[in-house]
């Protein structure tokens, strides 16, 4: 392969805001640090669509960008935190690019590599048959290594519509793929660095899988585990209620480990829109999801590993205001004791679709809503969250509708800094006790010993439950039977 280098920029975007505060619910004030915005920017680029963050370094994609590659084609910058700020270093774009390949639909970086999905390209596959670009900074800048495609790959499989990167791991998901299960039933595919080359040495399916399920909605890597994502499969939830399986690496391969779904799940929840695993923890978003907020306001959910081939559903987290249309939950973000849940449809309190996102902070063995993050100087249609990306106390925010500094829908990209620990919890967090005959299918209410009201659900299939919710004022309601009270503890 010729090898394309990205020589380093001398400065471009990465505009310092001066410490703006983020709004924030009760708990610790996030800072606005950063607008990342390209030196090229243009209307409709949709920069911020996803972004990925190592450190100091930032990868932000920009989907339909048309420079260098066509209407459509995309791109991808990098963006450095230095004595001045954030600068952005360089722009990359596939050397065999070309118009619609949506090069910046999917990031990730660790370290000095970076990993793009192109799922539009069709030179390797056929038409949205997809790949996917390893790029690496070495002395001279950023220089393309590899081009990742599927032996087996066909048009319409979408091969590279979400990466994760580990080391000398690539694992790039194909939504699309109908083989071996059907239509749309997707895959994902693990590539592996040997000696200087990449190989091929792993194709993931679900063992339940469907046709239309989209495994591989999204992934994440990491300890030798993986979590992916199959928001619209039906089992056992119902149509687009969606799933998320744990696979986890031994010397013998890739092995399912456990399929996570929604105690409370239902239609068009799209379980599984995002996904963030850390440790023994995963974050699964459900933007689709109508309770406790309404109609597509949307939730995530953290389980954890309990056991060898077991996952347990700890939490479910929804934001004290949320509404609906919210579509929370849409991109998730976790490292340790901190979560970062995104809805970039908010409305509050930046006008429809100015988008938001929300920090929860695990203390006491209890997680609790903590600071909400909105711009500052934000706007509608800016739908601040379409990507997230967290590492320590540092959060990146996508936000692809921006329109500012270039154009509508140009997009951009914003820094804020939460602090070293988890966001401060509020709230006093609960447990219900059960009562012998629940109500019929709805939802409802229930008090806790202060007489405010908590959210409840009965669902139409299966025993009744209470979502574990961290609901209003960051109390985290967690019941496992249906409750006549919640309690204080």
């Amino acid at each position: 392969m010729r090898r394309r280098t990205y020589l380093q920029l001398a400065a471009a975007g990465g505009l310092a805001l001066g410490g703006k505060r983020a709004r924030a619910t009760p708990g610790r004030e996030a800072t606005q640090r950063a607008r990342l915005a390209p030196g090229d920017g243009d209307a409709d680029d949709t920069f911020g669509a996803v972004v990925a963050l190592d450190g100091g370094r930032a990868v932000v994609g920009a989907p339909a960008d048309e420079d260098p590659s066509g209407a459509g084609g995309g791109s991808a910058s990098v963006f450095e935190r230095g004595d001045d700020g954030w600068t952005e270093r360089a722009k990359l774009a596939p050397e065999d690019g070309g118009e619609g390949d949506r090069f910046g639909h999917a990031v990730a970086v660790e370290g000095d590599r970076v990993v793009v999905g192109t799922p539009g390209e069709g030179l390797a596959s056929g038409a949205d048959g997809g790949a996917a670009y390893a790029f690496e900074r070495g002395d001279d800048g950023w220089t393309e290594r590899a081009k990742f495609a599927p032996k087996d790959g066909d048009a319409d499989d979408r091969f590279g519509t979400a990466v994760a990167l580990e080391g000398d791991r690539v694992l790039a998901t194909a939504p699309g793929d109908e083989d071996p299960d059907g239509p749309g039933a997707g895959s994902v595919y693990e590539f592996e660095r040997v000696d200087g080359e990449w190989l091929e040495r792993a194709k993931l399916a679900a063992n339940t899988g469907d046709s239309h399920d989209r495994f591989g909605s999204a992934v994440d890597l990491g300890d030798d585990h993986a979590v992916i994502g199959a928001d619209r499969d039906e089992d056992p939830n119902g149509a687009e209620a969606g799933s998320a399986y744990v696979y986890e690496h031994s010397s013998l391969g890739w092995t399912e480990e456990a399929k996570l779904v929604a105690e409370n799940g239902s239609d068009g929840d799209r379980f599984g829109a995002g996904v963030a695993l850390d440790g023994g923890r995963a974050v699964v978003g459900a933007p689709g999801d109508e309770f406790p907020n309404g109609d597509g306001a949307g939730s995530a959910y953290v389980f954890e590993r309990t056991g060898d081939d077991e996952w347990t559903e700890r939490t479910k987290l929804a934001p004290a205001d949320g509404d609906s249309g919210d579509r929370f939950g849409s991109a998730v973000a976790l490292d340790g004791d901190r979560a970062l849940v995104t809805a970039p449809a908010d409305e509050d309190p930046n006008g429809a679709d100015g988008g938001s996102a929300s920090v929860f902070g695990r203390a006491g063995g209890a997680w609790r809503e903590g600071t909400t993050l909105a711009l500052a100087d934000g706007d509608v249609g800016d739908r601040l969250g379409t990507g997230v990306a967290l590492d320590g106390g540092r959060a990146l925010l996508g936000a692809a509708g921006d329109a500012d500094p270039n154009g509508d829908g140009a997009g951009a990209a914003y820094v804020f800094d939460l602090g070293a620990g988890p966001a401060a919890p509020t709230g006093t967090a609960a447990r219900s006790t059960p009562t012998e005959n629940p109500p019929e299918a709805g939802t409802g209410r229930a008090h806790d010993g202060r007489g405010r009201p908590r959210l409840w659900r009965r669902p139409a299939r299966g025993s009744p439950r209470v979502a574990p919710v961290a609901g209003p004022r960051g109390v985290t309601v967690s019941p496992r039977r249906f409750p006549r009270a919640v309690e204080n503890r």
